[in-house]
């Protein structure tokens, strides 16, 4: 499922400089069902990406490494705002197709 559109929202840098993030990604899910429920649930889903990535460094973007360090907390994220009382993870993978910080 596509997140659209794309997702632009500042990230922290601890000072007064101004860092931003632009982030187009696809959450992946098992079952034609469970990106049905993904769609319904985009706007609160998107709070919940910009909530998280506000409090991110532009550092935690800096390699693959620590990319793959933030998808994985950005899915327990987003799968804890879907469901929070279920312990089903409805988001399997989440894909970058582009994470540019300037």
């Amino acid at each position: 499922v596509r997140v659209y559109p794309d997702v632009l929202t500042n990230l922290n840098t601890g000072k007064s400089e101004l860092k931003y993030i632009l982030l187009r990604l696809d959450l992946i899910a098992e079952t034609s069902a469970d990106s049905e429920l993904i769609r319904a649930n985009m706007p609160l889903l998107k709070d919940y990406l910009i909530l998280f990535l506000n409090k991110q460094s532009p550092y935690n973007f800096a390699s693959v490494k620590r990319k793959t360090n933030v998808k994985k907390k950005m899915m327990l994220i987003l799968n804890q705002a879907l469901f929070p009382e279920v312990n089903k993870n409805l988001i399997t993978m989440i894909l970058f197709h582009k994470a540019m910080v300037e």
